[in-house]
């Protein structure tokens, strides 16, 4: 039992000392959205939490028109276009934000760390469907899922084969966090279940 609660307080520490909610993925991206002027659906009133410049696909954007809910970026003189204008991976200064058909689908994938660099997808993640953890093929991994009252829902060790499937079957709709461990490091991740 105390090491259940010793994990329970390393991992909540975990989760506030790395800045969990450093990197600020929006949503989805907006129906204006071109090849040379992405535009992103946003939280209103959240344009400052964004960087004046980001990169997507290694051409860099400067920001735009913010307002409301909507954020744009403009492609800098010299830089290529977007081949797609809602699906690609962008850097807003923190790491990665990966969308696809306008969606996005990881939160966050850090370049720190091995355990940091597995990306966890979908997001959010239907309960029927699972979620998925994508890493370094033969990486060893401790997986913890814990619930917004601190309880761990889900430990497990697992040897990452590629796509990797965690077994969320019984779980509830919510918000968790989600602590990867691995031998150089940890991170933490927030996901979203939903029927």
């Amino acid at each position: 039992m105390k090491t259940k609660l010793l994990l329970i307080s390393i991992v909540i520490t975990g989760f506030l000392g790395q800045g969990l909610f450093a990197q600020n993925c929006p949503g989805s991206i907006g129906n204006s959205s071109t090849t040379t002027r992405p535009h992103f659906k946003i939280a209103s009133q959240t344009c400052n939490e964004y960087p004046n410049s980001i990169t997507i696909n290694g051409s860099t954007f400067t920001k735009g028109a913010c307002n409301g809910t909507n954020l744009f970026y403009d492609l800098d003189s010299g830089q290529s276009p977007l081949p797609s204008e809602d699906t690609f991976t962008v850097n807003f200064g923190n790491g990665d934000c990966v969308y696809v058909n306008g969606e996005l689908q990881t939160l966050f994938i850090s370049h720190n760390s091995v355990a940091e660099s597995v990306q966890i997808y979908p997001i959010p993640a239907s309960l029927k469907n699972g979620l998925y953890l994508k890493g370094p093929i033969g990486l060893q991994l401790e997986v913890f899922l814990v619930d917004m009252n601190g309880r761990i829902v889900l430990e497990e060790k697992k040897v990452l084969e590629g796509n990797d499937k965690l077994n969320i079957n019984g779980l509830s709709d919510g918000v968790y966090f989600i602590k990867l461990i691995s031998e150089d490091g940890a991170n933490t991740k927030k996901v979203i279940l939903r029927n």
